[in-house]
């Protein structure tokens, strides 16, 4: 008798729980990029969104006022008092050049003019001592000159008596009444008056050159005002030029224009400075602003005084806030020192860039170094 093997069972099917993982894994898969694409979709909104509600700019710096002072006279700097970055306030000395020789210059004009102001006293004492004798000479002269017409008067006054007693004299020695001695006697009282009435007029006119010869010293005391006339122009004159001998020694010494940063020197103490050679440069730090160059395409959503928001790369996590203070008036191409000519007739239109001026929130600089230069990263919010 044969035996019968029994017919093996059959095997369940392992391909369902494959199906499931794969399942699962695709959903994943699904679930993912459904998620990136939402992502994806919300970022490209919101870029978009703030593409059409603000402007951006990446290649902005921070500027400010630099100012290089300059020497303004030739000589050798004797001491330069302050070093790069350093703080200083307006007026601070920053540099001395040497000042001897103006100095010298000065105090020569200094000279002159003291002994013109000499000069001038003392004329000012002869003219007084030649007027005061000039008028006691002329007042004794018209005293003597009322004299003697005083005197003249009255010996014409005798003079006619005189002369009326001798035509009476000649009547009666004519008629034989007195003798030849009372006529002579007449006669000669007459010659003597008419000689006293000469030598008086002769005095008179004497008293009258007098007076005239004093009254020409009068005119010699008015050339003395002249002189001095001539005195105080000179005195003017080096009045002027030592004010300006003033003003050389003053600009051998070289002051801070206002408060601000030393930035960089130029020199070294002991070296000889032309006129117009620079010194130093500085700025002030709390005279700051953002200057970026928007693309011309961009310039007619720009209104001044609209928000920016800024990021400075030295401090990401600072945040500062500005206005759109000026916007320019000529692309950055027109100020470029080579010029870009096209004499081959082959043109590449290129977006050109204008300047604009960004002021900054001064409560939010206070607290951070910013220096002229550093990169920024604007946000203009073109809504307003």
């Amino acid at each position: 008798m044969t035996e019968t093997t029994p017919a093996p069972e059959p095997t369940r099917p392992l391909k369902q729980p494959v199906r499931r993982g794969r399942l699962g894994r695709s959903m994943i898969r699904y679930l993912l990029i459904a998620a990136a694409a939402v992502t994806a979709l919300y970022f490209g909104y919101v870029e978009v969104k703030s593409r059409l509600t603000h402007v951006f700019e990446y290649d902005a710096r921070i500027s400010a006022d630099l100012v290089t002072m300059s020497s303004r006279r030739d000589g050798q700097l004797l001491e330069l008092v302050v070093r790069e970055g350093q703080q200083v306030e307006k007026g601070d000395v920053l540099a001395r050049l040497d000042d001897r020789i103006q100095r010298l210059e000065a105090q020569a004009i200094q000279a002159r003019l003291a002994s013109l102001e000499t000069e001038g006293e003392r004329l000012a004492d002869k003219q007084e001592m030649m007027g005061q004798q000039t008028g006691s000479r002329i007042s004794s002269r018209m005293s003597e000159l009322t004299a003697t017409e005083a005197k003249r008067a009255s010996l014409r006054a005798e003079l006619s008596l005189a002369q009326q007693d001798l035509s009476r004299v000649s009547k009666l020695y004519n008629r034989k009444v007195i003798s030849r001695a009372r006529l002579d006697e007449a006669r000669a009282a007459v010659g003597r008056l008419r000689s006293d009435v000469a030598e008086a007029e002769a005095q008179m006119q004497k008293a009258k050159g007098a007076i005239a010869e004093s009254e020409a010293e009068r005119g010699e005391v008015g050339m003395i005002d002249q002189e001095k006339a001539m005195l105080d122009h000179e005195a003017v004159a080096l009045r002027a030029e030592l004010a300006q001998k003033r003003v050389e020694i003053e600009e051998h010494v070289i002051t801070a224009p206002m408060a601000g940063i030393v930035d960089r020197l130029f020199v070294e103490a002991g070296e000889y400075v032309r006129q117009g050679q620079r010194m130093l440069m500085m700025h002030n730090p709390r005279d700051l602003w953002v200057e970026a160059n928007i693309k011309e395409t961009e310039l007619r959503l720009l209104r001044k005084g609209q928000p920016v928001h800024i990021s400075v790369d030295a401090f990401p996590d600072a945040q500062l806030m500005g206005a759109v203070d000026r916007i320019g008036s000529t692309t950055t191409a027109k100020f470029a020192l080579l010029p870009t000519p096209n004499p081959s007739g082959n043109f590449t239109k290129i977006t050109q860039r204008v300047p604009v001026r960004i002021a900054l929130d001064r409560t939010d600089t206070e607290d951070l170094p910013l220096s002229p230069g550093m990169m920024v990263e604007v946000e203009i919010d073109v809504r307003e």
